[in-house]
């Protein structure tokens, strides 16, 4: 016997209020999905198929429902006499079929994103995908005039991502406790301070943990760590009105929340934290499309500028960004497009199964070389072989206006550079590991700039020719290592190294401890400084101020290195 006081009737009053707040409540959590999803609401994010599929069902099942009730109607159910028969009809009859619809319509949303998928991959787009990249080669001129090192507008860092990341938790000093440092958006940018170019690496103070957020949110954070990765210096920034959209911030606050409810239709690539040549922090947003059916084929096609203390955006196509920022183009996906432009030329099938015609691949990975304010993805080009140690050229792209470039310098691969530095005996002792090394030109030379570390702290510079290795040289510094290579590639008679002569009277001199080497100035040469090695002439060994001299050297980028030296009467 069934209780009727425990049946709802289906067309009662109470029956309508309880499918009312189930609908309520359904919607209620499909917005709380992507208020903590934060996918792209684009026909371009497989994410959004489904999620419309669930934000169209339950209209979907009342029409349905509809159909049903006006045109197929059922004479149990609208019978006056209700029972458990009655329920069982209504359940395993219209209930039933409008599952197995929906289950239908589920399962072809699901079909529609794989096929779409599918359709969008390399195999069928090689062509395409080969071109997203335009790929211009460049002279040798061209090289030594953009990778110049002698023009001293190059900045090299002499400590990497890691060593910079230890000097900014040592900075933390009192506000460890509640902030912690960001080593995934620890963004290596070049900022003008006082008419100097210089190089830092920068990351925001996030919040230490759930209740630190809850306290701070509305207040932010209390600045930034920028540690100057040439100098090794490291310093705590304090932000007026602090930084308050973070990605340890909560509700509104949070710093994709905060982006993706004003732009809910955007594809977005790695957030990156910069900052302006006044100290002003900004969240730089590179966006993108799809191009290749609509889940593949990604190509960058904008930027979004966000004001961190205050929350203001604004979007720019490629171009029009302010002039401090740095990159407006994702590495990682620039790297992707150098491989695409390299591998498939001559289309798919050549690639893979066929002749392997013109097939070269960018080396296994990149570095950055930063000047005026432009930030270059650098990697040299090999054959798809893994065991090739050889490179035919180089390819730097201009993350900032995507031009790429192609230099076709034949010489060793970058890992095979590290290679040769790191069997040298001491480092070997040392256990020291090698950074990933960088192209420039060094007096003609193309040449990859590598340090050697430990876990701790910097311990070498080091400089290696590309074309074969052969000629390298280590120092404690930069300035030590750049002297001893250009000793190195005067005696193998490379380079572009030219000899100077020049009378004058000494007016200071620092003697460098541990180095036997003397750094001296000439009345009237205030703006140089002249280095000496004191073997090389008794009158170097004993130069005083006062003395009238007679030297040839070679001009550096930073200091002029005396080749002879000698006292005059």
């Amino acid at each position: 016997m069934i209780d009727r006081q425990n049946v709802i009737n289906p067309k009662s009053k109470l029956y309508y209020l309880y499918w009312t707040l189930g609908v309520i409540g359904y919607y209620l959590v499909l917005f709380l999905v992507y208020y903590f999803g934060l996918f792209s609401l684009s026909f371009y994010s497989p994410y959004f198929y489904f999620y419309l599929f669930f934000l169209l069902l339950p209209i979907v099942y009342f029409l349905i429902n509809f159909i049903l009730w006006r045109f197929f109607p059922n004479k149990e159910y609208v019978d006056d006499e209700f029972n458990a028969r009655t329920k069982k009809l209504e359940f395993s009859g219209k209930n039933l079929y409008i599952i197995k619809v929906l289950s239908l319509v589920f399962l072809g949303v699901v079909g529609l994103v794989v096929i779409l998928s599918i359709a969008g991959t390399t195999i069928f787009h090689a062509k395409h995908l080969s071109k997203q990249l335009t790929i211009t080669d460049g002279s040798n001129q061209e090289f030594e005039e953009t990778f110049s090192y002698d023009s001293n507008d190059v900045k090299l860092p002499i400590i990497d991502k890691d060593l910079a990341f230890r000097l900014a938790e040592q900075t933390l000093g009192n506000y460890g406790a509640q902030y912690t440092v960001n080593y995934k958006n620890f963004t290596i940018i070049s900022v003008v301070e006082n008419g100097e170019e210089k190089l830092y690496r920068v990351t925001p103070l996030e919040y230490s943990g759930l209740f630190v957020a809850m306290n701070k949110m509305t207040q932010g954070s209390v600045g930034y760590i920028k540690v100057n990765v040439e100098t090794q210096e490291a310093s705590l920034v304090e932000v007026e009105g602090g930084i308050k959209y973070l990605e340890s911030s909560l509700l509104n606050y949070d710093l994709k929340r905060k982006v993706r409810m004003a732009y809910p239709t955007k594809l977005f690539n790695k957030f990156s934290f910069e900052i302006d040549d006044n100290g002003k922090p900004y969240w730089v947003i590179p966006t993108y499309k799809n191009e290749c059916v609509l889940f593949q084929g990604a190509n960058s096609n904008g930027t979004i500028v966000m004001d961190a203390c205050t929350g203001e955006m604004n979007y720019y196509n490629i171009g029009e960004e302010p002039a401090f920022i740095d990159r407006v183009c994702d590495a990682n996906l620039v790297d992707k497009q150098a491989t695409y432009a390299l591998k498939y030329k001559n289309g798919f099938f050549n690639a893979t199964i066929g002749a392997k015609k013109d097939v070269f691949r960018t080396s296994e990975g990149y570095n950055y070389f930063i000047k005026h304010g432009h930030t270059y993805y650098v990697s040299c080009i090999t054959s798809v072989n893994s065991n090739d140690q050889t490179s035919i050229g180089f390819i730097a792209i201009d993350l900032k206006t995507k031009e790429a470039y192609r230099y076709l310098i034949p010489g060793i691969t970058e890992t095979r550079a590290r290679d040769i530095l790191m069997l040298d005996e001491s480092v070997k002792a040392q256990r020291l590991d090698a950074t990933w090394p960088i192209l420039i030109n060094y007096r003609g030379v193309p040449t990859y700039f590598v340090t050697l570390k430990n876990d701790v702290q910097f311990q070498l510079a080091c400089l290696i020719n590309v074309s074969d290795g052969s000629i390298s040289a280590m120092g404690s510094s930069l300035h030590e290592a750049a002297k001893k290579y250009e000793s190195l590639l005067s005696e193998a008679g490379k380079g572009e190294i030219e000899s100077f002569e020049l009378t004058g009277v000494v007016t200071d001199i620092l003697f460098r401890e541990g180095a036997n080497e003397l750094d001296f100035r000439l009345e009237g040469i205030d703006n140089e400084y002249f280095v000496v090695n004191i073997s090389i002439s008794l009158d170097a060994r004993f130069l005083k101020p006062g003395d009238k001299i007679k030297i040839t050297y070679q001009k550096s980028a930073s200091y002029n290195y005396v080749l002879s030296l000698e006292k005059i009467k």
